[in-house]
């Protein structure tokens, strides 16, 4: 029971970790865009 709460933590912030770095990717992209436009 321990090891598939400790699966689940890990799976849910390794989602919130994929999360941030698309939103960190966009936002640079979104600056870098509207620099050059």
């Amino acid at each position: 029971m321990q090891k598939i709460k400790v699966a689940m933590k890990k799976a849910y912030l390794l989602e919130q970790y994929r999360i941030c770095c698309v939103g960190l990717t966009l936002s640079v992209f979104a600056t870098f865009g509207a620099n050059h436009l």
